[in-house]
């Protein structure tokens, strides 16, 4: 949760970090030209990230509330352009967004741990309307292939890797691999 300038840079810095990698400024103004994948992402996760920022604190004056629709209005545009849906407060630092020109990733109520790494065609939801309750729960550390479907009252473990296509309704334990649909623990890797 993002409640201070400190979490705000910390969360960008390590958005950055899994997304771009450790590159220089003159490189990061070649990204930002080509367009590239892990750029996109970041775009997307700046707005994210400075739109929780601010609405965990636009009680504090008119400025803050003015901002806090400046940042509503520029997540809605990335969010439209790169078809990415994620709401805000529903995910930790870390998130790194694969093939973001694919698009279709679509978190609704749910909460994701520190460094999750998705892909394009991911869905993460509730069964129905107004059981936010049954909401999914992702760990840390957590990798979800291309086409992955999580749905209802789900938890899965830290260093979880779900495979492409699978369809998870029911819980993945700490450091287990799962495909399938259904999906089914194929192993758990060794901690």
């Amino acid at each position: 949760m993002i409640q201070t300038r400190d979490d705000l840079r910390l969360y960008l810095q390590e958005d950055r970090r899994v997304n771009l990698g450790n590159i220089t400024r003159k490189q990061l103004l070649k990204a930002r030209i080509k367009d590239i994948g892990g750029y996109s992402a970041y775009r997307f996760l700046y707005a994210l990230r400075h739109l929780e920022y601010y609405i965990n604190n636009s009680r504090r004056s008119p400025l803050h509330k003015l901002a806090c629709g400046y940042w509503r209005m520029r997540y809605g545009r990335l969010a439209k352009r790169y078809r990415i849906e994620i709401p805000p407060l529903t995910t930790g630092y870390g998130l790194r967004i694969s093939h973001t020109i694919g698009g279709g990733i679509v978190f609704s109520i749910c909460t994701v741990g520190n460094y999750l790494d998705v892909r394009q065609f991911t869905t993460i939801g509730i069964k129905t309307d107004g059981r936010a309750e049954e909401r999914p729960v992702l760990g840390d550390h957590v990798y979800l292939g291309c086409g992955v479907s999580i749905i209802g009252n789900v938890h899965i473990g830290d260093h979880a890797v779900i495979g492409a296509g699978s369809v998870v309704t029911k819980d993945i334990p700490a450091h287990a691999i799962a495909v399938g649909n259904p999906c089914r623990v194929i192993s758990i890797k060794e901690a």
